[in-house]
């Protein structure tokens, strides 16, 4: 049997069709969808230039260029520190900052940027400054990730 025998009307046939193409769509942007990159976590640490004392991370998660979430963290272990945390556009504008902030040890300062969106494909970096005793800050950890 005919879908024509079973379905005489011309206008069912024509909601038949587009239901059918409807489908057929939606069955082309699942696997659209299902087969862009997966959202994945980069968590690069250091502790740089500050003998083991603080240990400064940047995190990411990102599927290619849309980014959740950046953060830039500084975790003191032994002596407490004056620090100030940035997450930097691969511009070099200042996108988060935390700081400054008296870290005393076990203490952990963050700075977060939640774009929510595609954002500018390039190197993006956090970086921890530890601020000195005339009130300069020097720079103790840079950490980057190349969003592509």
């Amino acid at each position: 049997m005919h879908l024509s025998e079973i379905c005489g009307d011309r206008l069912f046939r024509n909601r038949i069709t587009a239901l059918m193409a409807a489908v057929a769509l939606a069955l082309s942007f699942f696997l659209l969808v299902t087969s862009s990159p997966a959202q994945a976590s980069v968590i690069t640490c250091t502790t740089g230039t500050s003998g083991g004392n603080v240990r400064s991370c940047l995190s990411v998660i990102n599927s290619g260029p849309l980014v959740a979430t950046m953060s830039m963290s500084a975790h003191v272990v032994r002596s407490a520190r004056v620090l100030r945390v940035r997450i930097l556009s691969p511009s070099g504008a200042i996108l988060a900052s935390k700081g400054p902030g008296n870290v005393p040890p076990g203490g952990t300062i963050t700075a977060v940027w939640r774009p929510h969106r595609v954002v500018a494909r390039g190197r993006y970096c956090g970086i921890t400054a530890r601020r000195k005793a005339n009130g300069t800050y020097t720079r103790i950890a840079t950490r980057c990730v190349t969003v592509s």
